[in-house]
Parts: C-alpha cells; sequence; structure tokens
C-alpha cells in the first residue's frame, strides 16, 4: 500500500500545494499588514480583520481535520471481565488463551501478539482490529488476589491501536490486580485479516477533498 499512498499523494500534489501556499500567503501578507512601517493598522481596520479571519478559517479548518483523524485512530477497548490470577495457574500464552475461553468462544483463536516484561506506565501498541487482549497486572494496592489479576479486552470499532491501561482495575473492574501491567497477549480469530493500510489513504484523501472545498468556498 506505499505504492498506492504515494500514488495519491502524487496526483493530488497540486490541491495540496495549493493549500499549503494559500496557508502561507495570508500569514506572511498579516504579518506586513502588522509590521509595515508608517501608522499601525488598528486591529479592527477592515484590511487586517480580512486577512486574519481567512487565516483563522485555514487554521481551524486544518485543526479540525487533523482532530477528525486523531480520534479515528484512537483505539477503542471492551472491557470483558478480570479474574484472579492464581485462577488462570501461570501466565504462559497458552493459559491466558484456555482464560480467555471463560468469557468467548475461542475456538480457532491464534495467538497474533505477545507483549512481556513491560514497564509500568499505560501501553500503545498495534493490534489487528476485533482482536481480543489478555492482560495480567500485579497485585498492587487494594488488589485481592497475591498473584494479581488478569483482564479481557476486545478490540472493537476496526481499531487498530490501542492503549492499554498501565495499572489494573482501571480499564473496568478488577478487585483482583491493581498493580502494575506485566504481560499483553492478543488473540485473533480465525476470521481476522491484517488491517488494510489504504485506510489512511482514504482518509488523507478526505481529508485533502475537504480543504480542497474549504478552499474554493473561502475563495468566493
Amino acid at each position: 500500500m506505499r505504492k498506492t499512498g504515494a500514488n495519491y499523494l502524487k496526483k493530488n500534489r497540486s490541491d495540496i500545494l495549493l493549500i499549503l501556499s494559500d496557508l502561507l500567503f495570508y500569514a506572511r501578507l498579516a504579518a506586513r499588514v502588522g509590521h509595515a512601517p508608517g501608522p499601525r493598522l488598528a486591529l479592527w481596520n477592515p484590511q487586517y480583520l480580512e486577512i486574519t479571519m481567512k487565516s483563522l478559517k485555514y487554521l481551524l479548518t486544518v485543526a479540525a481535520v487533523t482532530g477528525a483523524l486523531t480520534l479515528s485512530a484512537k483505539a477503542d477497548l471492551l472491557f470483558l471481565g478480570a479474574e484472579a490470577f492464581t485462577d488462570g495457574g501461570n501466565n504462559s500464552p497458552a493459559q491466558n488463551l484456555i482464560e480467555l475461553g471463560n468469557f468467548v468462544n475461542t475456538t480457532g483463536f491464534a495467538l497474533c501478539g505477545n507483549f512481556e516484561d513491560l514497564n509500568e506506565g499505560d501501553q500503545n501498541i498495534d493490534v489487528m482490529a476485533g482482536s481480543f487482549l489478555v492482560v495480567h497486572y500485579g497485585k498492587g494496592k487494594g488488589g485481592s488476589s497475591k498473584g494479581g489479576g488478569l483482564e479481557f479486552y476486545q478490540v472493537i470499532n476496526g481499531e487498530t491501536n490501542v492503549t492499554v491501561p498501565g495499572n489494573g482495575n482501571v480499564g473496568g473492574n478488577d478487585p483482583f490486580g491493581h498493580g502494575g501491567i506485566s504481560s499483553i497477549r492478543e488473540f485473533c480469530p480465525p476470521d481476522h485479516h491484517v488491517p488494510d493500510s489504504g485506510a489512511t489513504v482514504m482518509l488523507l484523501g478526505s481529508a485533502l477533498t475537504g480543504l480542497g472545498l474549504v478552499r474554493r468556498y473561502l475563495k468566493r
């Protein structure tokens, strides 16, 4: 998909350059007006206000599109439940899969991600859309299980990047482990698919299209 993204950018190069040149033009013009020799233009001067408003419109549009893309990249985790670590016997991937079976039908599931020896703190990881996570947390202050707890999550909304809480009992009700994170095991259903990186190109295309429409509107 790298070629596809490159081709898209090449195809829309003119629109991208027009948008960037407009932003640069208004920024320079505003600076020129503000630093022109002689009596300074008052902030309420119509010429200054028009330049400033056009600059703000573009900047706000870029911010809105950027915010939308950021939100679209933010993963959603559905908390399924938790259990005491001692119930799972050990913290191996094979045993984690068995324990996941207490919450969902794991027939045909396969290990598709393994994150071990994690440092305390939230963990941002790339995942498969629709996969399931088994996360181990230490006992910590207030935890009821000597070995901590296992928390179970599903990645929803087609997301491919998640931030897993660095401590137990944060993503959902977990009375067993309130301590720091130690491992994350990701399991994928048999019908899972590799996330299409073309989605990124689609988002970029939507952003450029939106900016292009706004540009034409503001030129009126």
